[in-house]
Order: structure tokens, then C-alpha cells, then sequence
């Protein structure tokens, strides 16, 4: 049955009760910008009365080439509220990947970051080419328009319109490891499922504090970075890239953590060199890891319990600060957790997490929990999902999230 309650944008709409409530915050210009949910919502408003102008009807695609920010937010629940579907793509493919993207999945808008890629774009899309918009002006930019431009000024109010639980939401495009890039077919229950299910396993709560790490064209970010903590009410803090996430952490002071295995190894690999000069520090690091890890298996003896409990503020709190010192819970995902890796930060008292998830499962198929973690595994299948292996040792999943087609 169509309801507003189905569609993936009533996550905003819920927080406009109390529209002062901050969700993003941002680097722009010289400094950090915090939008609350009214301004989320106005700017989304805006969004769909430029695609109403424009004439897109219920089901027409929106493809989406922008990193993450307050923007892309905006425009997912744009489009999402006037039942469109995102096609979200990576800032950083090449060109011709993004075009056939868009042409496979017939988009008839296409956002972009800026012109960087717009000359080969319009030399590779098909006769039948969508509306460009770059989100930054560029004097080169001729054959697109620029969003400042184009965006009407505010006046409606945000919409979310009823629609059917199986109404397509997106399509998300994976790697394309056995040829073109795959489209995934993926609903709003698909994705709002998913989302349920995965806050059984990591509880976000209004005032916790994320930031964003991996671009949100990754369905792993997407869910569990923006529409998990979009639906809980925490903040979402958009880091300004790799080459400053540590500087990022340190200043917003992030509760809860969602990355890829990468990222902690650059973490533990920073930690690793700072501790080349020193070789007390080095067998100091080691001996609270071998503790922190007795103490997690409820191996350790009393005194062993009391002498990681000084060694943790000695050793790990030092290092825990520089991740902001208020991590309460870490994930991983979307590749294999080396087992050193958990192994040091979980001796150190941070609790990480992972699981395992793909695409067509919107994505989250198993997790660990913080209360049951085993780190040699991924966790119990999450709730209302049926797992089993087939005869070819092939993982099957079947729920309400997997794909739709």
C-alpha cells in the first residue's frame, strides 16, 4: 500500500519537528558549516521544484556524480520524496564508466561536482542526452548548467510523496569485475529494511556524532553512514578527504566510526611509525595489546585485569585521543578485517565491529555485535534475513532486502 511512511525520504521528514536540530556539518570556504534539518529540508525543496520544472514524473532516474555533502543529501532526498530514482556514482570514475551508467540507466538528469569530466562525458553519452547541472560554477562549463543558476529559490515546503514499499528507490552501479558495470535494482523497503535491521546491531542515537569516510556512491556508506544515522538523529561530519581524516577525527570527536579495513590499517601504520623512535613505547604498545586482548577473551587473571586498566590510560587513552577520544563503537566493512588489525585496536578498548554485506542486499547481511563480537567471523545473519550455502559452497541470502529483479 502507497505510504509516505515508505519512502526512504520520510528520514528527513521526521526530524522536521524540530527543524533547529543540527545533522551535517561541513568544511566550506575557511571553516566548518553545521546545517541543521530545516535547512537540510529547504534546500531538498528546492531541489524538486527544479525538477518539477524540468518535468520529471514519478520513476524517471536521477544520476548523481557528487561527493559527499550537504548537497548530495539534498538532492537523494529530493529526489527520493518525489518518487525518483538516485543513480549514484563515483566522483573519481573515468568518464566513459559514468556514461554508460547513465545511458544504461537512462537517466534524465545528471549532477555533477564540477566540469572536470564534462567534455568527455558529452563526447561518450548517447543521442539521447540528460540535463547536466554542475554543483560549481566553471567558465568552461557551456554545454551544463550551474546549480546556483538553475535552483529556484525557496517556496514550497519539502514533499514526501506516498509510495509503494517496492517502488524502485535507486539503481547502484558495482565494479563491473566480469565486464560493464551491473546495475542494482534496489527499493525503498529494500534499503528502509536494511536500515531497521542493521540499528539492532549498531544503535545510533540523536547524539552521537559520524564521520563520513567513504564516498556515499558505495551502498556500505550509504546505508550505514547516512541513512542509519539520518534515521537515529546523529550528526553526520563530511571529511574533507583522506589526506586530513586524522585532523578531522581529532576536531569533531566522532562517537562512531564506519570504515573499511583500509582505514584502520593507515591508523595502525601511523601508530606503528610514531613508535620506531622509542623501544620502551614499542614493548609498552605490545604488552597493554596482549592484555587488552586477555581482558576482551575474559582470559586475564585480577592482576592482569589492573595492570591493563593503568596501562590503558597510559598507552591507549593517548592514542584513543587522537581519533577524538569519544569512540564508543567502530565498524568494518566491505572487505576483510585482517585479524592484527582487530586484534590492536580491540586490545586497545575500542570496540570494532565487522560485517558482511553486498550491493543486492542493500547491503548489510551479517554483523557482529558489540555485546556478542567475534572477530574471526562476521557476525549472525541480521534479523528477517535467511542465509544458507548451496551445493557449490555459494552464499544465498533471501529477505526483504535483497534486490529487486
Amino acid at each position: 500500500m502507497a505510504n509516505t511512511k515508505n519512502n526512504l525520504a520520510s528520514l528527513l521528514q521526521r526530524h522536521l519537528a524540530t527543524p533547529d536540530k543540527i545533522l551535517y556539518s561541513q568544511f566550506e570556504n575557511d571553516g566548518w558549516r553545521d546545517y541543521s534539518a530545516g535547512e537540510v529540508a529547504q534546500l531538498a525543496a528546492r531541489w524538486q521544484a527544479a525538477f518539477r520544472a524540468q518535468g520529471l514524473q514519478v520513476g524517471d532516474r536521477v544520476a548523481l556524480c557528487v561527493r559527499n555533502s550537504v548537497h548530495w543529501v539534498a538532492i537523494d532526498q529530493a529526489a527520493l520524496g518525489l518518487g525518483l530514482a538516485v543513480v549514484p556514482l563515483y566522483v573519481i570514475d573515468n568518464p566513459g564508466n559514468v556514461a554508460w551508467c547513465v545511458s544504461d540507466a537512462g537517466a534524465r538528469l545528471l549532477v555533477l561536482e564540477n566540469a572536470r569530466m564534462l567534455e568527455a562525458l558529452n563526447a561518450s553519452l548517447s543521442d539521447a542526452p540528460p540535463t547536466i547541472v554542475c554543483l560549481q560554477r566553471d567558465a568552461s562549463a557551456a554545454a551544463a548548467l550551474c546549480a546556483e543558476d538553475w535552483l529556484p529559490a525557496p517556496s514550497a515546503a519539502f514533499e514526501v510523496a506516498a509510495v509503494e514499499p517496492d517502488a524502485l528507490a535507486g539503481i547502484v552501479y558495482t565494479s563491473g569485475t566480469t565486464g560493464r558495470p551491473k546495475g542494482v535494482m534496489l527499493s525503498h523497503r529494500n534499503i528502509l529494511s536494511n536500515v531497521e535491521a542493521t540499528l539492532d546491531v549498531v544503535p545510533v542515537l540523536g547524539d552521537d556524532v559520524l564521520v563520513s569516510v567513504l564516498p556515499m556512491s558505495h551502498m556500505f556508506e550509504r546505508t550505514c553512514g547516512y541513512y542509519v544515522p539520518l534515521w537515529g538523529g546523529a550528526k553526520v561530519v563530511f571529511s574533507r578527504g583522506a589526506s586530513q581524516l586524522a585532523e578531522d577525527l581529532a576536531l569533531h570527536r566522532p562517537t562512531i566510526l564506519v570504515a573499511v579495513p583500509r582505514v584502520y590499517e593507515k591508523f595502525l601504520a601511523r601508530i606503528e611509525q610514531r613508535l620506531q623512535a622509542s623501544p620502551l613505547k614499542r614493548r609498552l604498545f605490545h604488552l597493554t595489546i596482549a592484555l587488552g586482548w586477555r581482558v576482551f577473551k575474559r582470559r586475564a587473571s585480577a592482576p592482569e585485569r589492573f595492570l591493563y586498566g593503568r596501562l590503558r590510560k597510559l598507552v591507549a587513552t593517548p592514542i584513543m585521543d587522537r581519533l577524538g577520544g569519544r569512540l564508543r563503537l567502530a565498524a568494518a566493512g566491505g572487505a576483510a578485517l585482517e585479524a592484527r588489525i582487530a586484534r590492536t585496536f580491540i586490545g586497545l578498548g575500542l570496540p570494532l565491529i565487522q560485517g558482511y554485506g553486498l550491493t543486492e542486499a542493500s547491503p548489510v547481511v551479517a554483523g557482529n555485535r558489540p555485546d556478542d563480537n567475534d572477530p574471526a567471523s562476521v557476525g549472525a545473519p541480521l534479523r528477517g534475513l535467511e542465509v544458507r550455502l548451496s551445493d557449490t559452497h555459494e552464499l544465498l541470502v533471501r529477505g526483504p532486502t535483497v534486490m529487486l529483479g
